[in-house]
């Protein structure tokens, strides 16, 4: 029914292996579109709210509410949506597939900023003492990695899905990532410069080279990586599901740059260096463990289920103008448009 509506070109092949034939075929001329006007959506006179139920497909609801399922396309342009597959609502079967399948994996927390990138490779560090003095023999452990799915530089966040073996919290672990010429090489970015803000709200930083013993800086002695280091330490371990999304205060989201003060934000403090001298921020606080006073998390469960539930509420046309559209798409489609040109829908 929509695509019936878009005018016929004739479009010229070419045909023939050796010599090249030309022949016209008349075709559908689909480089076109119409969207409704922003003043036309914003007309709540214009259309009607529907709660799509569980099960419901898009032309499941076209025939409840047009007596056709051929007004699949009405629904879709009434709400703005283009992707199906992600922007229509979803059945329990298909939220519960999603967690279980494409969301089933491991989210790690460095307090590095990493130019890690997807397929990157996270390998545990493996240190075994050669003798009984001290000396220590580094090296990776190839049984225990993951390969990175996706890397979220504002949270420090890696997301596994593919992994053997066991990454934990406070292994330490290198980053390898497939060179031009075929080769495996490491990524750097721990410790970059050695230089750290000393307190959260500092606006310069303090460089250290080895273990801190400054009694005010105490963490640095565990938590900092010192100049030149090729490896990090995963300060704290989720599922995917689980993992931080956003942080909100007074359901409003807040930036995990912020300081906690009185148990609320204060400020922002972002830097694209280690979080390890930024101990009084919200993300700080959360990854190691200590208390964000009254600010709350959002998960990536809980953050798909809200938005899943936000797709079921949609907007339908009146019927009553049903006619007045398809005279409008009409005229937009079939008229001397070029091509690629998206025309206005415009129901007063």
């Amino acid at each position: 029914m929509y695509f019936k509506k878009f005018p016929k070109i004739n479009y010229n092949f070419i045909t023939g292996k050796e010599n090249a034939n030309y022949t016209d075929v008349e075709m559908l001329d689909l480089f076109r579109r119409v969207a409704f006007t922003e003043e036309t959506l914003n007309n709540l006179s214009n259309f009607e709210e529907y709660t799509v139920k569980e099960g419901e497909k898009v032309e499941d609801v076209s025939q409840l509410f047009y007596g056709t399922p051929n007004y699949w396309w009405l629904v879709l342009l009434s709400n703005n949506i283009t992707d199906l597959e992600n922007e229509w609502a979803k059945d329990p079967y298909e939220i519960d597939r999603l967690f279980t399948t494409f969301l089933n994996g491991n989210s790690y927390h460095l307090l590095d900023y990493l130019d890690a990138k997807k397929g990157d490779l996270l390998i545990k560090r493996d240190s075994v003492p050669a003798s009984t003095n001290a000396d220590v023999t580094v090296g990776i452990d190839i049984s225990n990695y993951g390969i990175v799915d996706d890397y979220d530089p504002l949270l420090r966040k890696i997301d596994v899905k593919l992994s053997g073996g066991t990454l934990s919290e406070n292994d330490e672990v290198y980053l390898f990532r497939k060179g031009v010429t075929g080769s495996v090489v490491p990524v750097d970015g721990f410790g970059k410069s050695g230089c750290y803000r000393p307190y959260f709200a500092a606006d310069s930083c303090l460089a250290i080279t080895g273990p801190e013993s400054n009694d005010a800086h105490t963490h640095w002695g565990t938590l900092c990586a010192t100049m030149g280091s090729t490896f990090g330490i995963i300060r704290k371990k989720t599922t995917i599901n689980d993992s931080i999304k956003e942080f909100k205060y007074q359901d409003s989201e807040t930036s995990p740059y912020a300081a906690v003060v009185d148990g609320g934000p204060s400020g922002d403090f972002f830097s694209y260096d280690s979080l390890c001298g930024l101990t009084g921020t919200i993300l700080y606080k959360y990854i190691i463990g200590e208390s964000i006073g009254e600010i709350s998390t959002v998960s990536v469960r809980e953050s798909f289920l809200k938005l899943a539930d936000e797709n079921r509420k949609i907007k339908l046309l009146s019927p009553s103008l049903l006619s007045v559209l398809d005279s409008e798409i009409n005229i937009l489609l079939g008229g001397l448009v070029p091509r690629g040109t998206t025309k206005l829908i415009e129901i007063r």
